[in-house]
């Protein structure tokens, strides 16, 4: 599986964006908070996670890895934690809703 080295400022980009904090969106990726400090602070992200942030968040690998074309082409996505459990079984997310994060 391939690992690429980026701009990690995109993926805090793409996290505030949809207003969640670090653990937040380590929650909604269904991974840790360390998985997003190296992806935002060193520049470090796996195949998978960069697959995911497509899946999970509507951005696109060109915008990721190069910052080419936009951020969310599709407009911000409204999605559930349940639904992507269901679409992506593999992740181990807890069956939350995504505007519940945003929440207090």
């Amino acid at each position: 599986m391939a690992n690429y080295t980026i701009d990690g400022r995109r993926v805090t980009e793409l996290r505030n964006a949809y207003k969640l904090n670090v653990a937040n969106f380590a929650l909604a990726c269904g991974c840790t908070a360390t998985t997003i400090y190296r992806m935002e602070k060193k520049g470090l992200i796996s195949e998978r996670g960069l697959e995911d942030l497509i899946k999970i968040f509507g951005t696109t690998r060109m915008w990721v890895l190069k910052k080419e074309g936009a951020m969310l082409p599709n407009g911000k996505l409204d999605l559930k934690i349940d639904e992507v459990n269901e679409k992506w079984p593999s992740r181990n997310n807890p069956h939350i809703y995504v505007t519940d994060l945003t929440s207090g």
